[in-house]
Formats: structure tokens, C-alpha cells, sequence
């Protein structure tokens, strides 16, 4: 899969520190339902990131994209495009993750299944027309540590994403 960008802390003018990092391997997708995009909007880092969430076990990433997207929009869908891949490494939160992901074609069946953590984070499902896609990218910005990853990581997604659906 194609490396889309990889996120440091000195691309927000941060200062790396040294630590051991908890690595995680996540799946995420372009929801795209009925000229629509499905974004999750994170209240306590106040930015939009796409569903998705974290590869379990031997679970594989096509299958974990598509699991997420039914849990966090309610919507079964069909991958339509691989999109590619982002690398994070966040020192500050000794956090280190790879993120793929995925163009989804969706169809909305049932409700959203969110976990404990996301509720308290005041997670929520927001779908935006397409039309309004770009100006979204220009205002997602977080003043937080790990919004700012967050934050960036979906915004260059969603413009790979762009390129093929527009």
C-alpha cells in the first residue's frame, strides 16, 4: 500500500522526545454514502477524524475497515478504492500508528455502535455533502497534541480521496 505522508512532531513546529512507543495498526475509510461523507467528529480534541479504529488480532485490514464503518456509521459498505497508507509517530503521547486506508461505497442499515472511550470522548457521527468537503479540510485543525495528528491524518486522506471522487 502507498505511503500518503508520515506525521512528526516537527510537522506541527514540536519538539521530538525520546520514549518507547505503543504501536498500533488501525484501519480507516472515506465513508462515501448517497453524494455524502461520513467524518467523526472528536469533542475533547475539538476535530474531525474519519471511522475507523484498531486492527484486532489476525483480523485482516480489508475486514477491520469495513467492521469499523459498520460500527461507527452504521453503514455495511464495499471498498471502492485503496487509498494508501499514513505512519505516525507521536512522541509526546509514545504513540506510534499506521493507518490504512480505504475509499468505501455505503449503504445505511442500522445504528452506530460506539465504544466507552469514544463516548467519553465525545466522539460523534457527522455526514457532510460532498460540496462541502474541501472547506471542511481548511477549517479541521485542533490546538491539542494528538488532534493535531488526527487532524492532519484526515485531511490528507480525504484529498487523496477527492482526487478520485471528484
Amino acid at each position: 500500500m502507498k505511503l500518503i505522508s508520515k506525521l512528526v512532531d516537527s510537522d506541527f513546529n514540536l519538539k521530538k522526545v525520546n520514549c518507547v512507543f505503543r504501536k498500533r495498526r488501525a484501519a480507516r475509510a472515506v465513508v462515501l454514502c448517497k453524494n455524502k461523507i461520513a467524518l467523526m467528529y472528536v469533542g475533547n480534541l475539538k476535530c474531525l477524524s474519519l471511522p475507523g479504529g484498531g486492527i484486532e488480532g489476525k483480523e485482516s485490514i480489508k475486514v477491520a475497515v469495513l467492521r469499523e464503518v459498520m460500527e461507527e456509521t452504521g453503514c455495511s459498505a464495499k471498498i471502492i478504492k485503496v487509498l494508501g497508507r499514513i505512519e505516525e509517530k507521536r512522541t509526546h503521547s509514545k504513540f506510534e500508528q499506521i493507518s490504512y486506508c480505504f475509499l468505501v461505497n455505503a449503504k445505511k442499515e442500522k445504528r452506530i455502535s460506539l465504544t466507552k472511550n469514544e463516548i467519553k470522548n465525545g466522539t460523534k457521527l457527522k455526514w457532510f455533502s460532498l460540496n462541502k468537503i474541501k472547506s471542511i479540510i481548511e477549517s479541521n485543525k485542533s490546538n491539542k497534541y494528538d488532534g493535531k495528528f488526527i487532524a492532519k491524518r484526515t485531511n490528507l486522506v480525504l484529498n487523496e480521496a477527492l482526487e478520485y471522487i471528484l
